[in-house]
């Protein structure tokens, strides 16, 4: 229920507004009244109120004065102005001041109406994002009392490449960790891309949230199957489905709960996401599956909230992986600066294609594939945008080539330019850097997580998690951070009006202002200048 202040120095004009509208209809349950500024602040410190309507010239201090006084001690109520004259002057310094409306008498109850439920809705989703809140605070409670599991790190050190992919290591780590699985069994990875928050959370409320969207993933996709849901030491969140033979759960199906899950996500959770789907592939095998995914993830910069299956892309190279090398073993001898394995591994593998019969236009199409994803990788994996680094040539990237010995000299080019750049340290500017300086540049303006991504031409969700890696927080706290440190400096430096300062920084209510700013510094704009002037 919500509370009603009416504040006007006539009498009749109270009590036409209290009579009005049939305010219980709306959900107000109560309807203070006050003739005059004094009046009014004795109400707020008796009572809560949600909503007040207030006349501007009054004797003994007017109504934007109050307004000043409210939004200092009481930022939460919003206020609609009423006033005889339809000066431009006033009705300025009112929406300035973060008045949600401004109307003149007599006052038309029908218009009236129409601003009191914009003000009703405006109240409800602020209840709503405080509910939300609470909701966080509930799981961050279970995330913080739950221990990881030994399978879960089992996957982690497995995805990090903290251990090797070789079937011996891989049986060995099993022992090791005490687990009940072995090397003959199928394992489908499903990656759940997080690509919107609708609401703004911080570094810990996004991942308490994410706790509790795996905690769905269980049950919706996973269910009664044998596997787990876990995140990687990358941010990633993972299904992983056990099977004792390939077959497993029929595709159908599990597009199905993955849609089921979306929908879940978009209604209860304030998010969109989509699932990458893999394929049922042995766990010395699975690492690749995992790459794949990934960089399926990072190449979707247009589409949200679908399900996209590992053959969708491969199914027209399916037969050919067996003529594959394994490109993500390149990248580790790259990283490892083991140069003269890898022109060895090189010379192979392409022998190796030379040598098979069944070696085909598409089979020279997706060795190039392959190889440039694993540059694609490489490069992200260190921050970097790998356009930057061949911006002298970048026709040479992106040209394939159409013979097995065009593939091999284009294939030497590009290692040989890749361990150049890397050893010179000429990386070039990195996408975090580049992402920083946008927010800098923009710091006045609204910023999204989709805005970002589309700047630096990577899906958003797969940014996220690359800028929380290397900075420590989330973009949302970096663009809250950068915005509050504007808005704090400007309370130091000018005697600016708070309500002023909020519309610079592109808030449109004073209220949410006030809260971001008071996440930020631990109390509001009006005590923290008033705290560093004295």
């Amino acid at each position: 229920m919500f509370h009603l202040l009416i504040v006007d120095d006539e009498m009749y004009a109270v009590e036409g507004l209290k009579f009005g509208l049939n305010w219980s209809s709306h959900g107000f349950s109560e309807i203070y009244e006050s003739y005059n500024v004094e009046m009014a602040k004795k109400v707020f410190q008796q009572t809560g109120i949600d909503l007040m309507i207030c006349d501007i010239e009054m004797p003994k201090g007017n109504g934007l004065q109050l307004l000043e006084w409210v939004n200092e001690h009481y930022p939460e109520t919003l206020t609609v102005f009423l006033t005889c004259h339809a000066e431009f002057s006033y009705a300025q310094k009112a929406l300035q001041l973060g008045s949600i409306n401004y109307l003149v008498k007599p006052v038309i109850f029908a218009e009236l109406e129409r601003i009191v439920l914009n003000v009703l809705e405006t109240i409800r989703k602020e209840r709503e994002a405080s509910q939300a809140q609470q909701s966080y605070q509930k799981y961050y409670q279970l995330w913080e009392t739950r221990k990881p599991l030994l399978i879960e790190r089992f996957w982690q050190d497995l995805f990090g490449q903290r251990i090797s992919g070789r079937p011996d290591f891989i049986t060995s780590e099993l022992a090791a960790y005490d687990l009940d699985l072995s090397t003959s069994f199928k394992v489908m990875p499903i990656l759940i891309s997080v690509e919107k928050w609708h609401k703004e959370l911080s570094t810990r409320d996004e991942e308490v949230m994410e706790y509790a969207l795996r905690n769905a993933a269980a049950e919706l996709i996973l269910g009664e199957m044998p596997g787990l849901v876990f995140q990687d030491r990358s941010g990633i969140n993972f299904v992983l489905i056990y099977a004792e033979k390939e077959g497993g759960v029929p595709y159908q199906e599990l597009k199905g709960s993955c849609e089921t899950y979306i929908k879940a996500c978009n209604n209860y959770f304030y998010c969109n996401v989509s699932c990458y789907i893999g394929k049922y592939v042995s766990i010395s095998e699975v690492l690749n599956t995992y790459h794949e995914l990934i960089t399926m993830e990072r190449n979707n910069i247009n589409r949200s909230n679908i399900v996209m299956a590992h053959d969708d892309q491969k199914h027209d190279l399916h037969s050919l992986q067996g003529q594959l090398p394994d490109f993500f073993a390149w990248a580790e001898l790259i990283e490892e600066d083991e140069n003269e394995q890898l022109l060895l591994v090189v010379k192979n593998s392409v022998d190796k294609l030379k040598c098979d019969a069944r070696a085909n236009a598409s089979s020279l199409q997706a060795y190039y594939q392959g190889f440039l994803q694993m540059i694609y990788y490489i490069f992200h994996k260190r921050g970097l945008s790998a356009p930057v680094l061949f911006e002298k040539d970048p026709i040479q990237l992106l040209t394939a080539p159409k013979t097995i010995s065009q593939m091999e000299e284009w294939v030497h080019q590009i290692i040989a330019q890749v361990i150049g750049k890397f050893m010179s340290g000429a990386s070039g500017e990195t996408v975090i850097g580049r992402v920083k300086k946008y927010i800098l540049d923009n710091v006045h303006e609204e910023i999204t997580r989709e805005q970002l991504a589309e700047y630096v031409h990577l899906n958003p969700g797969y940014l996220s998690r690359l800028f929380k890696k290397e900075t420590g927080e989330s973009l949302t706290d970096c663009i809250l951070r950068e915005r509050m440190e504007v808005a704090r400096d400007m309370l130091l430096q000018s005697d600016i009006p708070v309500s002023q300062i909020a519309t610079s920084l592109g808030y449109t209510h004073f209220s949410h202002f006030t809260r971001m700013f008071k996440r930020v510094y631990l109390m509001n704009p009006q005590d923290f200048r008033k705290k560093l002037i004295s």
